[in-house]
């Protein structure tokens, strides 16, 4: 997790493999630190019914908990459409008014989409300092190679030269 006081982070991109390692490794490290009772998960993507979603999205981002104050939000794909009114809403107001222990993520497979008024609260509050926006690109050419490379020596795999070529080539 960050060492900075930032709670609210965008992290989008073409790299889904690196957004999702990200996501997977923060969520270990909250669950290590805190508890893995107060993470939630929602993809916009997977779930568009706005009945279902919404009293669910407003629990998770309510700050008082039984379970403690400290909470991990993952919101994927939230930001590469138009929000129900609801749902939008409730996010702005959140993201304005997140404290301490209280970290949302937004996760997106792309770009965000400009007009997205959330999108461009966080815009607007990155400037402040108040959140963190990254940008995952796939790596290519030599930056490809190495990736490769660091990727197969975390799986204690050594690869020859030729594969490496082959899987960049790919």
């Amino acid at each position: 997790m960050s060492t900075t006081s930032k709670q609210v982070f965008l992290w989008h991109g073409d790299n889904d493999y690196e957004i999702s390692q990200q996501v997977k490794n923060w969520r270990t490290v909250f669950e290590k630190k805190y508890t893995g009772l107060n993470i939630s998960f929602f993809d916009l993507k997977e779930n568009k019914s706005v009945p279902k979603l919404l009293p669910d999205l407003k629990n998770a981002l309510q700050v008082n908990s039984l379970f403690g104050s400290n909470k991990f939000i993952i919101l994927k794909n939230f930001l590469g459409e138009k929000l129900n009114k609801e749902i939008e809403e409730l996010l702005l107001c959140s993201i304005e008014k997140s404290t301490e222990g209280f970290f949302v993520v937004f996760s997106e497979e792309k770009d965000p989409k400009k007009t997205n008024k959330v999108y461009k609260k966080l815009v607007q509050l990155k400037k402040d300092g108040q959140v963190e926006i990254k940008k995952f690109d796939l790596p290519k050419g030599s930056e490809l190679v190495r990736w490769i490379i660091e990727k197969a020596k975390s799986y204690d795999a050594v690869l020859s030269p030729e594969v490496i070529n082959l899987l960049a080539a790919m």
